[in-house]
């Protein structure tokens, strides 16, 4: 939602390349003959890039949504809340989703957690993800998965990892990061020879479950997430 609120402001309302009404139709076209356009949509700011531009509609979104919800009262009579749980449902939600202004086509996965940035957006570093998620305040639990290649927590890059945890921790308003240490060639290899991969266990979206046991879909999901590289 983030990613495509700041598309619009950016291509629509900053820049005029485009019009809404030339947005609205190529979005019910899933973006089908309106290929340069998408990526021009694509290419735009991106929430988890350290990006105010960005992270503002991040932030924005969750506490105005948080905040109109709080107004709602329950059969108790306490506002209602929410929390990041339903972040499990990052892909069967995305299959009842239509095209999206972020250039995301039709029934594909949203993003894998509450405060993740979409699959494969977070382009400048593990570090400039957490400087966006902190931006957000603490309202109630929410989930930050991230993909870090194996070697990146072995041996002397143990430490970077740890610093790396540290810098988490700080942030003081990041409630939850969870990670898998799979590289992508490994994760499609288990996809084309099973057999040889049946102990493999991910972290998929608040839970974890065997490789071999996922539909294909989330397993594309699991491998589009960026490899993190600790140091950069």
């Amino acid at each position: 939602m983030a990613d495509s609120l700041s598309a619009i402001q950016k291509l629509v309302f900053d820049d005029g390349k485009y019009t809404m009404d030339q947005l609205i139709q190529a979005l019910r076209a899933n973006w089908e003959d309106y290929e340069e356009m998408r990526q021009d949509f694509l290419n735009a700011p991106k929430y988890g890039n350290d990006d105010d531009y960005a992270d503002e509609w991040a932030v924005k979104t969750l506490t105005r949504t948080y905040g109109t919800l709080r107004q709602v009262k329950d059969a108790w009579g306490w506002p209602v809340t929410i929390d990041g749980s339903t972040a499990a449902a990052f892909q069967s939600t995305g299959l009842m989703c239509g095209a999206t202004p972020d250039g995301r086509l039709a029934g594909t996965s949203l993003a894998d957690g509450t405060v993740s940035p979409m699959a494969g957006a977070d382009k400048n570093s593990p570090t400039a993800v957490l400087n966006s998620v902190g931006k957000i305040p603490y309202m109630h639990s929410q989930l930050l998965n991230q993909k870090f290649m194996p070697q990146f927590v072995e041996g002397e890059n143990r430490k970077l990892f740890a610093e790396y945890i540290r810098e988490w921790h700080e942030k003081g308003t990041i409630p939850h990061v969870q990670f898998n240490v799979w590289d992508s060639g490994t994760l499609r290899d288990a996809q084309e020879h099973p057999e040889k991969y049946t102990d493999l266990q991910v972290r998929v979206a608040g839970y974890s479950a065997f490789w071999i046991d996922l539909s294909k879909e989330t397993q594309d999901s699991i491998i589009a997430r960026t490899e993190q590289s600790i140091g950069c």
